[in-house]
């Protein structure tokens, strides 16, 4: 009788999940595809994913071909094929990924039904129906998905290997393809190595004492994803070489790019702008010295740090390279390779002169520090940290300025690639939209506003600085007694993603510039952060009952 009354219990909890999702997917259906035509952005997706159904692969050698990662595109491509809208398909990913959680929590929570909470907490993250950052074909709509789903193997991987009767393979293997999928989705993704590593040192730390496994075992599981992570990119650079002629993942990666682009940044200006590159003392200077930048002056001038390394790019393109160059792409890639290792070396050879004044790089993409970065940093990793708590900028309503921009031929293709419907173009239009579908749509961006400030907005800044303490506080108890315990390893690790994230943005925001799109993948690790306080705040409870009642 009693495994009869459990089996109904979980099959209640799966019913109520399968129920909050549906329940989601019907608020979000509202929302229209906000369609933009950024040849670096949107539209690339769109295109790349349409050669990709053609089998073409990325398609021509262009400026944006190898600059972002394939997997956004590998992405919009697979939801055509499976004839799932893409933005049901990006909020399927997101809720797969809350679930994973759950399970990846499930051996370090005593009340397992608990669990239903999170999940339902998780999956209504604000910014995962926030228009702007929700509703438009770009890498985000999958970035925090990826970035949850990172997460949550990490947490099965340690709570399996530190449990005798676990199974960590196959949580070693989702890492390793979650890691592979969220590498190459986005560049910036050396900030959760800090995570990786943590976890890592705790799986072999607790995997030897709690679990009692051998460490030869552990660290064969703890290769497992980095063999992924190297097969995704072996595979990844093969392709490219068979398409393009050279054996690159990306190709801001390569020596010769990365030579051009550092020699740039690092010539000295003594009329410095912040936030801006290539100010006129700094162009007329690399004029004088290289025959390889005059070759690109004509296209080139000051330029915003945002959107320098996109500007330089396209210069280059229209300076007779890239598909410029001619019709073999294997041949334009090897002749564009070559003007930037000898746009490099002209700009290195006229410093080591002494005809440029050039500082000396921490790394290839990051100016040179100055006082001024040194002063902002702090100031700004605690403006983010409160607009990530807050949510600010919340907003799940289609607002007449969200308007689709682009002609009738690139509607169309995004239309037949995502199986969306569109986002109008034209302001009067949105007169013309029939009262029950209007009525419909205030009644769910309604419900889907009161969910995001009354459970979000105006609760998790409250509780957020104490699970931050209560995380904190464990850790220092624990490390004393020379005990941690799996949940504040738990804690932690998701803790140190969160402030690693944040710290990544904050050193972008200080040298160039902020845009809160940049903070998907925060909103959904704060989120969790409160989940783990929450559980070691029960737990606390109940340390502190066992104290007293032992007392009386």
């Amino acid at each position: 009788m009693i495994n009869i009354r459990i089996t109904y219990a979980r099959a209640g909890l799966v019913f109520l999940g399968v129920a909050l999702v549906v329940y989601k997917l019907w608020l979000v259906e509202i929302h229209d595809l906000f369609m933009v035509g950024s040849p670096m952005d949107d539209l690339y997706y769109v295109r790349t994913a349409h050669e990709l159904l053609l089998g073409h692969w990325l398609g021509r050698y262009t400026q944006y071909t190898l600059m972002s990662g394939p997997v956004y595109a590998m992405w919009v491509a697979l939801s055509h094929l499976l004839a799932v809208p893409l933005l049901v398909a990006q909020q399927l990913l997101y809720a797969g990924a809350s679930l994973v959680v759950v399970i990846a929590l499930y051996p370090v929570v005593v009340r397992k039904a608990w669990l239903i909470l999170a999940f339902a907490y998780l999956l209504f993250e604000p910014f995962t129906y926030d228009y702007s950052s929700s509703a438009g074909v770009f890498r985000l709509g999958i970035y925090p998905a990826l970035t949850v789903l990172v997460i949550a193997c990490s947490i099965g991987l340690y709570t399996r290997i530190i449990d005798r009767q676990g199974k960590p393979l196959r949580w070693a293997v989702g890492l390793g393809m979650a890691l592979a999928a969220f590498w190459y989705t986005r560049e910036e993704g050396m900030w959760i190595v800090p995570t990786l590593m943590v976890t890592g040192l705790f799986s072999i730390l607790h995997g030897l004492t709690h679990g009692r496994r051998r460490w030869t075992d552990i660290l064969a599981l703890l290769a497992v994803p980095l063999l992924i992570w190297l097969g995704s990119f072996l595979a990844l650079a093969y392709t490219n070489w068979q398409h393009y002629g050279i054996f690159t993942d990306l190709e801001i990666k390569t020596s010769e790019f990365k030579s051009a682009y550092s020699a740039v940044i690092s010539v000295r200006s003594n009329q410095r702008e912040r936030y801006y590159m290539l100010e006129k003392p700094v162009r007329d200077a690399l004029a004088e010295v290289s025959p390889a930048y005059r070759e690109i002056a004509p296209y080139l001038g000051k330029r915003p740090s945002s959107i320098f390394i996109w500007s330089l790019r396209d210069a280059v393109q229209a300076a007779g390279y890239y598909d410029h160059a001619g019709d073999d792409d294997r041949m334009n890639a090897r002749k564009t390779l070559s003007f930037y290792s000898r746009l490099g070396q002209e700009i290195r050879q006229a410093c080591e002169a002494g005809q440029l004044t050039c500082d000396k790089l921490l790394s290839p993409f990051i100016p040179t520090w100055t006082e001024e970065y040194t002063r902002d940093i702090f100031p700004t990793f605690y403006d983010i940290t409160k607009k990530v708590v807050t949510f600010d900028g919340f907003e799940p309503r289609m607002l007449p300025k969200w308007l689709s921009r682009d002609p009738y031929h690139t509607s169309k293709l995004f239309t037949y690639i995502t199986g969306e419907r569109l986002r109008t173009t034209r302001l009067s239009e949105l007169a013309r939209v029939p009262e029950a579908h209007r009525e419909t749509e205030d009644m769910k961006t309604h419900r889907l506003l009161r969910i995001g400030r009354n459970f979000y907005q105006n609760l998790l800044p409250w509780l957020f600085v104490p699970g931050v303490a209560i995380i904190l506080l464990y850790t220092i108890v624990e490390v004393i007694r020379r005990n941690i315990s799996q949940v504040t390893v738990v804690g932690l690790i998701i803790l140190i993603a969160l402030m690693s994230h944040i710290a990544i943005i904050s050193l972008v925001s200080v040298m160039s510039m902020f845009s809160p799109r940049y903070l998907a993948a925060s909103y959904p690790l704060a989120v969790l952060v409160l989940i783990l306080g929450a559980i070691l705040a029960t737990r606390l409870i109940g340390d502190l009952r066992q104290h007293f009642s032992s007392l009386c």
